[in-house]
């Protein structure tokens, strides 16, 4: 005699959860290996990779027309607990300030890219599985392969591919297990990867990202970017005494890995400015700090509705601290006792980009309004004066 053993209602549930489950998670981790097209907004690449991502970008508008932007798009494929697989797929890109990034300037620009790659796995105990440097769709680039222990001391490998086309950076880097390096939908990741030539171009207002500044002496109305990182990293700093005032910016340029200087002095003096003492300031407080060929200097005349301007340029010898430095662009407004300097300090492929241009075209030299401000300060301290006297008196 045989039985046939009939299941319980709560071990075939139980068997209808199960299956339900495995399904839905099998589900979720299908829906999370989605691979699909994806294009930046901007236009700059496009790439097949996962459908998950997310994006982190930073922009900063030059002009009406033209913008600069610092982007990255992640996407994880996360195969936990069925394997324990995790796999991470980037594409970072960065745009220079400068009117172009120079031919010439991109083998080492790619060595720096890749050796700071290099600096970073192998302080972390990471070696080196594969290097090539050469042409990456299309493009001049350098890949790396590293291997090394994560935090939770298993092995995992890194892909590192960073190429360059005429104004923009792409890094692509893909992480997981050793044999996920170069397995098919990888190569697709990184085989697929199109960028295009030239900037960001569409209509804005630029006073989105700059601001309008009066100086502490008000000799000067300066229009200069708002802090916008990775570009500008801190809004515009100024300091003053008596006689000095200082407005200084830094400019920061992400694929030269390079800071220009841009800096706004306005002076008092005791006498009438004219264009011989002018001079002696530019270059005893300005040029003077630089070694150079004098025979190069030539000092220009022109001016600013009713006010005189004298203009200079000159490359010099880069001091160590600025290796990449090696041009100071000066513009001097002067009227009565009062002088104003505009001061760009950086390598010659920066100073003479366009947003070198809109940063010098940006100030207003007003020495009415600083005669008044010096005037009501010296009304306010004769005041003080006075009033100290009086009670000392008393």
């Amino acid at each position: 005699m045989s039985f046939l053993l009939q299941p319980s209602f709560k071990t075939i549930f139980l068997g209808l959860i199960t299956i339900f489950f495995v399904l839905e998670c099998g589900l979720s981790t299908a829906q999370a290996n989605s691979w699909r097209p994806y294009k930046d907004e901007d236009g700059i690449f496009h790439v097949l990779m996962p459908d998950n991502y997310k994006i982190n970008k930073k922009s900063f508008r030059i002009n009406d027309r033209i913008v600069l932007a610092s982007n990255k798009v992640d996407a994880i494929i996360d195969e936990r607990p069925y394997k324990d697989i995790i796999k991470t797929f980037s594409v970072k890109y960065d745009q220079t300030f400068a009117s172009l990034i120079r031919e010439d300037d991109i083998p080492d620009l790619l060595t720096r890219d890749i050796n700071k790659y290099i600096d970073y796995y192998e302080s972390i105990g990471g070696v080196i599985r594969d290097k090539e440097m050469g042409s990456f769709n299309g493009r001049p680039g350098g890949e790396v392969v590293f291997a090394y222990k994560g935090e939770d001391k298993k092995l995992k490998s890194a892909r590192i591919r960073v190429i360059y086309s005429n104004t923009t950076r792409v890094e692509q880097v893909m992480a997981g297990p050793e044999d996920t390096m170069f397995a098919f939908r990888t190569n697709d990741f990184f085989k697929s990867l199109n960028i295009n030539e030239g900037n960001i171009v569409y209509d804005g207002d630029p006073q989105s990202s700059w601001e309008n500044i009066t100086s502490p002496f008000e000799l000067a109305a300066i229009n200069v970017p708002k802090k916008s990182p990775p570009y500008i990293p801190q809004k515009m700093q100024s300091t003053h005494n008596n006689k000095i005032e200082k407005l200084s910016l830094q400019i920061y340029d992400p694929v030269y890995d390079n800071i220009m200087f841009y800096n706004v002095y306005g002076y008092r003096f005791n006498t009438l400015m004219n264009m011989h003492n002018v001079q002696e300031v530019l270059m005893g407080s300005h040029m003077g700090k630089f070694t150079f060929d004098t025979r190069q200097l030539k000092i220009s005349q022109g001016s600013a509705g009713e006010y005189p301007v004298l203009s200079a340029k000159v490359h010099f010898s880069p001091p160590d601290a600025y290796p990449h430095m090696n041009t100071i662009k000066l513009n001097a407004y002067y009227y009565g006792p009062f002088l104003v300097v505009q001061e760009l300090l950086g390598s010659n492929l920066h100073v003479e980009s366009l947003l070198s241009r809109r940063l010098m075209s940006g100030l207003t030299f007003t020495p009415i309004q600083g005669n008044k401000k010096m005037q009501e300060e010296r009304s306010a301290a004769n005041m003080k004066a006075l009033q100290e006297t009086s009670a000392g008196e008393e």
